[in-house]
């Protein structure tokens, strides 16, 4: 009797870690379950040249993100696919690691939570909505630069 009851816990305790080791992310095959680069875990991509702009690619294998996205920080360690081509980035465009994407006069910077992005612009110039990162004189005449409640500059 003491086997069987040891025998049914030994299974019973076998069983939980084993799905505990499984995919916990709900991924479909081809996706796996993998930390994003922030210690998250989310579904990414496996298969080469499938990556679109702004998915996860950490973990991924190299050549995940279709050409000519690359797989970059975004700024928060979060890696995605992002446009590497130079001069092509608007305002709120991820720029990540390559601030070179941005069209000039745009700057690749945080815009406030972290995310590296194409922000501001010519002189007033930002409708509403607009990245503008404290840059007071790029929002049109009738907006300011503030903060919203995530912390972002945007005109308003």
């Amino acid at each position: 009797m003491r086997y069987l009851i040891a025998l049914s816990l030994s299974v019973f305790f076998s069983v939980s870690a084993i799905s505990a080791v499984l995919d916990d992310c709900g991924c479909q095959y081809p996706e796996a379950c993998r930390d994003r680069g922030d210690g998250r875990t989310v579904c990414i991509g496996t298969q080469l040249d499938k990556g679109n702009a702004g998915d996860y690619c950490a973990s991924a294998p190299l050549g995940f993100c279709k050409y000519p996205l690359t797989c970059q920080d975004r700024g928060d360690k979060v890696m995605i696919c992002i446009d590497g081509t130079l001069e092509k980035g608007k305002n709120g465009s991820l720029c990540g690691t390559t601030p070179t994407v941005c069209k000039y006069p745009l700057q690749c910077k945080d815009r406030g939570d972290k995310i590296n992005t194409c922000v501001g612009g010519d002189h007033y110039q930002g409708k509403r909505g607009d990245l503008c990162i404290g840059a007071q004189t790029f929002c049109e005449k009738s907006l300011t630069c503030k903060k919203d409640k995530e912390g972002v500059s945007i005109c308003q």
